[in-house]
């Protein structure tokens, strides 16, 4: 997968009326195979919450339509790869 094809370019308007590119980066997590660690939130807790007795989920802001997908601002890959890596069971993808 190309860099380009990974990311969505959104445009805004700032407060001086110009435009700014935000990119962001999808995001998901198989729920099926979460096992409610929390090493996610723990990570990443702008990004992820696990509630009690619940699987992991995207925070609200980020979400788009169901709680497992979603799409975050290149402000938060990084801490998204380090959640993805500090997952035991490997369920989250970013990309």
């Amino acid at each position: 997968m190309s860099v380009g094809s990974m990311w969505h370019r959104i445009f805004r308007i700032n407060s001086v009326n110009e435009q700014e590119v935000v990119k962001e980066m999808k995001i998901s997590i198989d729920r099926e195979g979460c096992i409610e660690c929390g090493a996610c939130e723990q990570t990443c807790s702008e990004i992820f919450v696990v509630e009690s007795g619940q699987k992991a989920s995207i925070v609200r802001k980020y979400q788009k339509d169901v709680p497992d997908v979603g799409e975050i601002p290149d402000t938060l890959v990084s801490c998204a790869n380090e959640a993805a890596a500090s997952c035991p069971v490997q369920v989250i993808s970013t990309g």
